[in-house]
C-alpha cells in the first residue's frame, strides 16, 4: 500500500489472479481514508506477463513536476527473460507511462528522494547450475525531468566483496526447521533489498539478509544495512555494510524492512530472529532495531528488542519426510510439498476423491509464502507488520484432529 500525503489518497496494489498468463497488477484506490476502496485498474501497468512481487510508492515531495505521481515496480517475463520493471502514473493510477524493463532481477523496491529522483533496487541471482547462484544488489535511477533511467550500479554487499555470501537462489540463506533437521528441511528466506529515504536529507537506506560469511551452515542469516548519499548524477556513495542484529548467537535473522522518521534523525528495522532459541535455532520472534542516525549510519548504535509477545515456529511445506502426507493439515495452505492432491480451490483432498484435480510438484517444496515484513514511521512512532504463527488451529481429516500453526498478520507500534 501507499498513501498520497498531499491529497490523502490511499492505493492498494496486489498480484493478479494466477490463471493463465496473469497479466499485470490490480490497483484499488481510496479517497475516504480507507473506508472504501474502488478497483480502478486490473492490468498495471499493462502488458507485463507473469507479474509478481508488486511494489508501489507515491512522490510525496511538493513543488516538483512529479509531485503526487504514483510509481509501481515488480517482476515479469519479457524478451524470454525474467526481470524487473518500473512504471509511472500522473493521474492517480488510471493510466501508466514510461514503463521501463530492466534486463534481469527480482524483488524490486522503490525509493524516491526529495529532489524527485526515483530509484529501483533489486536482487540479481545468476544460476550456475547444481543449485549454486551468484547474487548481488543492483539499482537504477531516474532523475527529475529525464526520461532515460541511469545505471545499473551495484551495491557491494560487504567490504571488499560485491556479491552476497549466500549462494542460494534469490540470495536465499535457507534456514532449517531446527539445528537438528536434515539439510533438505529448510525454508526459503530470500535476500530481496528493502529501502527507505530520509525525507529531511535525502539519504537512502538499504537493508538485506545475508550469511555472516560464505559457507556458514549454522548461522543462516544476519541483517545488514547501508547508507547511500547521492552525488551530482544521482548515483549513490555507500557507507559499507553495517550489521544490525547484535545477538552474538549462531541463530538466524532474516527478512528485514526499514523506515526513517520525517526528521531523518531516527530509523527502524524490523525482522525475524531466532536469537531467543540458541540451542535449537527453531523458535522465531518478531524483532526490531532502532538507531539515531542524525550523524549518519556509521558509528550509530542499534537498540535491539523483541516486538512479538510469543515465539512461534515457521509454517511451510517442508519435505516429504518432515511433513508426512498422513497429516495434511501440517501443510502450508499456499503451497504443499510434493505429492499432495488439491481441489480447484487449492484445498488438500484425499487422492481418491473426485475433487482431486492437481498433484503438487517439488517446485515449491521449501516455499514459505513469507517474503516480506513491513515498516513505516511518522513523527510519533515506528510501525511494524509481520506474519505471526504463534496461534494454532485444529482441523479434522478423515476422523482425526490435527493441530498446526495458524498464520496471522500482526501490527506493532514502537516508541522512538
Amino acid at each position: 500500500m501507499a498513501r498520497d500525503t498531499v491529497n490523502g489518497t490511499i492505493y492498494l496494489l496486489t498480484n493478479p489472479s494466477r490463471e493463465g498468463a496473469y497479466q499485470g497488477f490490480r490497483l484499488w484506490r481510496s479517497t475516504d481514508n480507507g473506508q472504501s476502496l474502488a478497483l480502478i485498474n486490473t492490468n498495471v501497468p499493462g502488458g507485463q506477463t507473469a507479474a509478481d512481487k508488486p511494489m508501489i510508492a507515491v512522490n510525496n515531495f511538493t513543488g516538483l513536476s512529479t509531485s503526487t505521481n504514483v510509481y509501481v515496480a515488480g517482476a515479469a517475463n519479457f524478451s524470454n527473460n525474467r526481470g524487473v520493471f518500473v512504471s509511472r502514473s500522473s493521474n492517480g493510477g488510471t493510466t501508466w507511462t514510461g514503463t521501463t524493463n530492466f534486463a534481469t532481477g527480482h524483488g524490486v523496491d522503490i525509493a524516491i528522494r526529495p529532489d524527485g529522483t526515483v530509484y529501483a533496487f533489486y536482487l540479481v541471482s545468476r544460476d550456475h547450475g547444481g543449485g549454486v547462484f551468484t547474487n548481488w544488489l543492483q539499482y537504477n535511477w531516474l532523475r527529475l525531468g529525464q526520461s532515460n533511467w541511469q545505471g545499473p550500479a551495484t551495491v557491494s554487499a560487504h567490504a571488499g566483496r560485491t556479491n552476497l555470501y549466500s549462494l542460494g537462489e534469490f540470495g536465499g540463506t535457507n534456514p532449517k526447521r531446527s539445528n537438528a533437521a536434515a539439510e533438505a528441511d529448510y525454508f526459503a528466506a530470500v535476500s530481496f533489498p528493502r529501502v527507505a529515504v530520509s525525507p529531511a536529507n535525502g539519504r537512502v537506506y538499504i537493508v538485506y539478509t545475508d550469511l555472516p560469511f560464505e559457507g556458514s551452515t549454522t548461522d543462516r542469516g544476519d541483517i545488514f544495512m547501508q547508507e547511500g548519499i547521492a552525488d551530482a548524477t544521482g548515483g549513490l556513495a555507500w557507507s559499507g555494510a553495517i550489521q544490525v542484529n547484535n545477538d552474538r548467537t549462531l541463530t538466524d535473522q532474516y527478512i528485514p524492512s526499514v523506515a526513517v522518521n520525517p526528521s531523518g534523525t531516527g530509523l527502524f528495522v524490523g525482522y525475524y530472529s531466532r536469537q531467543g532459541d540458541p540451542s535449537n535455532n527453531s523458535l522465531i520472534w518478531a524483532y526490531g532495531a532502532k538507531a539515531n542516525v542524525s550523524g549518519g549510519l556509521v558509528g550509530a548504535t542499534f537498540d535491539v528488542f523483541p516486538i512479538g509477545s510469543s515465539a512461534f515456529t515457521n509454517l511451510y511445506c517442508g519435505t516429504t519426510n518432515s511433513t508426512p502426507s498422513s497429516k495434511p493439515w501440517m501443510f502450508d495452505p499456499v503451497w504443499a510439498q510434493t505429492g499432495v492432491w488439491l481441489d480447484r480451490s487449492a484445498r488438500v483432498v484425499d487422492p481418491s476423491s473426485t475433487n482431486a484435480v492437481h498433484e503438487t510438484t517439488p517446485t515449491y517444496a521449501n516455499f514459505t509464502a513469507d517474503d516480506y515484513t513491513w515498516s513505516a514511521a511518522d513523527g510519533s512512532y515506528y510501525y511494524f507488520v509481520w506474519r505471526d504463527c504463534s496461534d494454532v488451529c485444529t482441523n479434522s481429516w478423515m476422523g482425526t484432529n490435527y493441530i498446526r500453526a495458524d498464520p496471522n498478520i500482526r501490527f506493532g507500534r514502537i516508541k522512538p
